[in-house]
């Protein structure tokens, strides 16, 4: 349960800098300046993390 939990945390460090990326890159596509591009990434990787620790949540709850 204990390697679970490590391999969900390292997966949502990943997700929600993947998300940012994400995120910051499509909007930044779209032609929006450099300082609305990092307000677009911040929120992504808010929402990543967002999601994420509802999945841990649940996975904590049903262990």
């Amino acid at each position: 349960m204990d390697q679970l939990i490590h391999l969900t945390g390292v997966v949502t460090l990943a997700a929600i800098a993947a998300g940012g990326v994400v995120f910051g890159t499509t909007i930044w596509a779209g032609r929006f300046g450099p300082p609305r591009c990092y307000g677009w990434m911040l929120s992504g990787m808010a929402a990543a993390a967002l999601v994420f620790l509802v999945v841990i949540l649940v996975l904590a709850v049903a262990a």
